[in-house]
C-alpha cells in the first residue's frame, strides 16, 4: 500500500501514476460536502456503509447481544449509599449495642474488616466478620461491649457497579465524649489515583488497538484492494477479505501498534484490579494480590473485571506471535472488540435504567470512539504523508464522530437525569469538561477536512495539527478515566432547595425549614406565628428526630428570638425523617409532627 509501518515501507504492486504533464489523481481527495469533484474511490457516507456491510452487520449483532445481556443478569443497582443505621447517627443509647446494623439503598459486598467500630479510646471493638443479607442491602457487625462515650462506625464496601464506597458516623453510649472519627478509615486517595491511572492506560490501549482494527477494516484494507484489484478479488472469492491484501494482512502489518496497545490494556486492567482489591481490603497496593480473589468473587462487577483481565491476556497472546496474527487475525479482532465492550457490562451503564439500552449505548460509544480517536492515533503513528489515506480516515471519522457524540449525549441523559446534575455534581462537571474536549476534536476535524479539500493547503506541516488533535484526544481519555470512577450525577445530585412545611401546634402556627434537606449536616429553622400571622412568643421548644425503626433522638433548639429557633448541623441520612416538635406557651405544651424527605 505504500505507507510506512514500523519504520519500513511496504512494497506493493505498482499503481499507474499521472502522465507527464497531466493531473495527478492518485493522491487527490475531496471531502463530502465541499462541492468539488470526487475522484474514484472516494464515496459518500452511504457508500462507505454499503461497502462495509459485513463488519457493520457483526457490530450490530454484537451490540444486540450486549443489550440482551442486561435482562438476563437481573436488575442492576447503582452506587450504593447508607440510608439508615442502628444505632443511628449521633444517637445516644443507654447501653452498648451488641451489633451495628447498616442499611443501604442497594446491594453491597463487605469484606472481613470492612466494618470497624471504634470505642472512645480508638480501639476497634468489632467482633468477628460482618454478615450480609441475601439482597446485600443490610450488613450486621457484632460488637463487643465497651465503656461509655462516643463510638465511631466506619465501613468500606463494594457496590454492584464495581466501585468501593466508604463512610463513617458516630453514636454515643450513655453520654457524648467527643468523636473517634479521626481514627476511622480514610479515603485511600493513593489507591484511587492508581486505579484512575490504570483505567487511563487500559482505555488508551483499548482505543489504540480498536483504531488499528478500524483502519484495517475501513481504510487500509479497502485501499490495498483498490490498488491491487486482482488480489483483492481473489481474497473476496475466498470469503474473508483477510488474505495477503485484505484487512487481516493490514492487521498483521500493524503489529508494532497492536502489541504495545494490547500490553497496555493488560497492564492497565491489572493495575486497576489490584488497586480496587486493595482499596476494598483497606490496605496498600501491596495487599492487592492477596485481596484479588475476594474482589473477583464479591460481585458481578468483580466477575467482569476478571473477564477483562482474561480477554486482555488472550489479546496479547493473539498478537504476540507474528505468524499466529497473520493466520488467525479474526482471533485478535474478537479480542479487540471484547476488550472495548466488556467494561460496559460492569460499570455505570450496568447500573443505569433501562440497563439494556444503557449497556448497548455505552459499548457503541466506546467502539465509535475507537474508530475516531483511536484511528486518529494510528494515522499519526503510521503517518505516510498521503492525502489519500488521510481522506479515507476522514470519511470513516465522518461516521464515527457523530455516532460518538450521539451515544455520549444519550449516556449523559441516562447517567445525569437532570440539567442541575451537570453543574452541581463532580460527575456532571467532568462530563462538561469531556464535552469541551470533544468540541475541540471536532474543530480539529473541520480544519483537517479543509486541508484535504484543497491541495494547496496540504503539506508536511499538517502532521502538527494531527498530533495536536491526538494530544487533545489523550486529555479527553484521561477525563473519561476519572469519570468512570465518579458516582453519576443521578446519584450524587442533591436538592439545593430547603424543605419548608407549616403545621399547627395548639394555637401556635409553626413553620419549619430544613436546609439543604440532603444527607449530611442540615440546619433546621423554626418560626412561631399566631393565628393572625403575626409573630408569636414561645416559652420553650423541644425537637426530636427519628427515621425507620430508630428511636427518636433529641435535637437542641437554640433561641434566636422568642419567635425563632435554630438547630444547626443536624446529621441526617437519606430517607424520610420524622420531626416531632413540642412548644410550650403559657405553661401549656402542644406538639406537632413533620415528615421531612432527605435526599
Amino acid at each position: 500500500m505504500g505507507y510506512v509501518l514500523g519504520g519500513r515501507r511496504r512494497r506493493v504492486r505498482a499503481v499507474a501514476g499521472p502522465s507527464r504533464g497531466g493531473p495527478d489523481t492518485t493522491d487527490s481527495a475531496v471531502v463530502v460536502g465541499t462541492g468539488a469533484t470526487r475522484p474514484e474511490g472516494l464515496g459518500t457516507i452511504a457508500a462507505v456503509i454499503r461497502t462495509r456491510r459485513r463488519p457493520l452487520l457483526w457490530l450490530v449483532v454484537g451490540l444486540g447481544l450486549l443489550a440482551a445481556a442486561g435482562p438476563l443478569a437481573g436488575t442492576a443497582s447503582a452506587h450504593a449509599s447508607l440510608v439508615s443505621s442502628t444505632p443511628a447517627n449521633d444517637e445516644v443509647v443507654e447501653q452498648a449495642p451488641r451489633e451495628v446494623v447498616l442499611t443501604f439503598d442497594d446491594g453491597v459486598n463487605v469484606d472481613d474488616g470492612g466494618v470497624r467500630v471504634l470505642d472512645p479510646a480508638g480501639e476497634d471493638v468489632a467482633e468477628g466478620s460482618p454478615s450480609t443479607a441475601a439482597d446485600g442491602t443490610e450488613v450486621r457487625q457484632p460488637v463487643a461491649s465497651g465503656p461509655e462515650g462516643t463510638y465511631t462506625v466506619s465501613y468500606r464496601a463494594l457496590s454492584d457497579d464495581g466501585h468501593v464506597i466508604s463512610g463513617s458516623y458516630v453514636f454515643h453510649v450513655g453520654r457524648r465524649t467527643g468523636s473517634a472519627a479521626a481514627a476511622a478509615a480514610g479515603g485511600f486517595d493513593a489507591l484511587r489515583v492508581l486505579n484512575a491511572f490504570g483505567r487511563w492506560i487500559a482505555l488508551t490501549g483499548g482505543l489504540l488497538v480498536g483504531g488499528v482494527l478500524a483502519m484495517a477494516l475501513f481504510v487500509d484494507g479497502p485501499r490495498v484492494r483498490r490498488q491491487n484489484p486482482t488480489d483483492g478479488d481473489a481474497d473476496a472469492d475466498a470469503g474473508a477479505g483477510s488474505g495477503p491484501q485484505g484487512w487481516g494482512s493490514e492487521l498483521a502489518s500493524a503489529r508494532f501498534l497492536l502489541l504495545p496497545g494490547a500490553v497496555s490494556v493488560l497492564f492497565g486492567v491489572g493495575l486497576s484490579l489490584l488497586a480496587s482489591a486493595a482499596d476494598l481490603a483497606g490496605g496498600s497496593i501491596l495487599d492487592g494480590p492477596g485481596a484479588t480473589g475476594r474482589f473477583l468473587g464479591a460481585s458481578w462487577a468483580g466477575t467482569v473485571a476478571g473477564l477483562r483481565v482474561l480477554v486482555a491476556l488472550v489479546l496479547v497472546l493473539a498478537v504476540l506471535p507474528p505468524r499466529a496474527l497473520r493466520r488467525a487475525p479474526w482471533l485478535a479482532a474478537i479480542g479487540i472488540l471484547a476488550a472495548l465492550a466488556l467494561p460496559s457490562l460492569g460499570g455505570h451503564a450496568w447500573t443505569a435504567s433501562p440497563v439494556g439500552l444503557a449497556v448497548a449505548s455505552d459499548a457503541l460509544h466506546v467502539l465509535a470512539a475507537a474508530a475516531w480517536v483511536g484511528a486518529l492515533g494510528v494515522l499519526v503513528l503510521s503517518w505516510d504523508g498521503t492525502r489519500e489515506r488521510a481522506a479515507a480516515f476522514s470519511r470513516m471519522a465522518l461516521v464515527a464522530a457523530p455516532l460518538t457524540v450521539a451515544t455520549g449525549v444519550l449516556n449523559t441523559a441516562l447517567q445525569e437525569r437532570s440539567l442541575s446534575a451537570l453543574t452541581d455534581t463532580t460527575h456532571g462537571r467532568l462530563v462538561l469538561a469531556k464535552a469541551l474536549g470533544t468540541v475541540a476534536l471536532l474543530a480539529f476535524g473541520w480544519v483537517h477536512r479543509r486541508q484535504l479539500a484543497d491541495a494547496a493547503r496540504w503539506s508536511a506541516r499538517v502532521l502538527r495539527t494531527y498530533r495536536a488533535e491526538v494530544l487533545v484526544g489523550l486529555a479527553v481519555v484521561a477525563v473519561t478515566a476519572v469519570l468512570v470512577g465518579t458516582p453519576p450525577g443521578r446519584e450524587a445530585a442533591r436538592s439545593a432547595e430547603p424543605v419548608q412545611m407549616v403545621k399547627q401546634a395548639g394555637d401556635t402556627t409553626v413553620r419549619m425549614e430544613v436546609s439543604p434537606a440532603a444527607a449530611g449536616p442540615n440546619d433546621v429553622h423554626v418560626y412561631y406565628l399566631a393565628r393572625d400571622g403575626s409573630l408569636a412568643r414561645v416559652d420553650a421548644a423541644e425537637l426530636k428526630v427519628s427515621t425507620g425503626g430508630v428511636a427518636p433522638r433529641a435535637v437542641p433548639i437554640t433561641p434566636v428570638t422568642a419567635s425563632h429557633g435554630v438547630a444547626e448541623g443536624v446529621q441526617l441520612t437519606p430517607g424520610d425523617w420524622t420531626f416531632e416538635l413540642t412548644v410550650v406557651v403559657g405553661g401549656a405544651p402542644a406538639s406537632t409532627t413533620f415528615r421531612v424527605p432527605i435526599a
